[in-house]
Parts: C-alpha cells; sequence; structure tokens
C-alpha cells in the first residue's frame, strides 16, 4: 500500500490551552511520528495547533489518530486538513 502525511488542525478549547504540552501528549499517545508542528494563530489570541504526520495507508488508522487526540484534555475538536501520498 504505501504511507501517506496527514495534517490534522488541533483546536484547543481556550486561549489558556498549553498547545506544547498537547504536543507532547500526542507523541506519546498516537505511537505515529509527528514530521512538523506548527502554531497558527485563529482569532483573538486563540492558536490551532497544526501536526503532520507519516502514517501507513491502511483504513482506519486516521480516525483512530483523531478519536484519541480528541480524548486529550484541553481538546476541543480536530479536523484533518489534508491527506497525500508519500513518495519516495
Amino acid at each position: 500500500m504505501g504511507d501517506v502525511i496527514v495534517e490534522i488542525k488541533v483546536m484547543p478549547e481556550s486561549t489558556e490551552t498549553d498547545l506544547d504540552r498537547i504536543k507532547g501528549e500526542v507523541m506519546e499517545k498516537i505511537g505515529y511520528k509527528i514530521i512538523d508542528a506548527q502554531k497558527k494563530p485563529i482569532a483573538f489570541g486563540l492558536s490551532s495547533l497544526n501536526l503532520k504526520f507519516l502514517i501507513p495507508d491502511e483504513g482506519g488508522i486516521l480516525s483512530e489518530i483523531t478519536e484519541k487526540i480528541e480524548r486529550i484534555q484541553g481538546v476541543e475538536s480536530t479536523d484533518v486538513v489534508s491527506v497525500s501520498r508519500a513518495l519516495g
């Protein structure tokens, strides 16, 4: 099958939510390496945490990842921004 690169936008519950703590918990709980992480301003001091992962192209894995992230304290929601085939 191969691998895909997935970007997931993680929305925090508030402007007070520690995005670095969320990133650390994601790294512990997901089991896939984060290949890029960026904080992106949304509005009124709120920022999202955009994470890119390299994952196997297998059914159900993406849903599993987003569900695990949404269970982390301080996470309001997740949104899959992009999915693309990894070349190489």
